[in-house]
């Protein structure tokens, strides 16, 4: 018995250290993507659409740099419709209705940063 306790803890203390190890290399790769995100020139998020809504429950820390909002801001419900331009608004949500249906697509618009002007983008949609 005691021989197979002897066993049974060397073997946990292995599987210990791959998972410390593991667990290491994780974070490793988790610090990396947070830095690509962050000074991508492109803003990653997502959104849920329900019907005319849509609601944003994802969105990458480098909105601030290149749209002025903090990430808590452009999560609140509505945000991402109240900023698009009015002209575009009909235009994208149907080209997100029909990517939601194919699986795909691309659609550019104009979306308002903070201090109050539009800066275009091209979004493409995926999953």
């Amino acid at each position: 018995m005691q021989q197979y306790n002897g066993r049974l803890v060397a073997k946990l203390e292995k599987k210990n250290i791959e998972l410390l190890e593991k667990t290491q290399e994780l974070e490793a790769t988790h610090q990396k993507l947070q830095h690509l995100l962050a000074h991508s020139p492109a803003v990653m998020y997502a959104l849920k659409l329900e019907g005319h809504s849509v609601t944003p429950n994802l969105v990458s820390e480098n909105i601030n740099l290149l749209l002025g909002f903090t990430v808590e801001e452009s999560l609140r419900p509505g945000w991402w419709l109240e900023h698009l331009h009015p002209e575009d608004r009909d235009r994208v949500l149907a080209a997100f209705s029909n990517a939601v249906a194919h699986g795909a697509g691309t659609t550019e618009y104009r979306i308002r940063h903070k201090d109050g002007s539009y800066r275009w983008s091209k979004t493409r949609t995926g999953w």
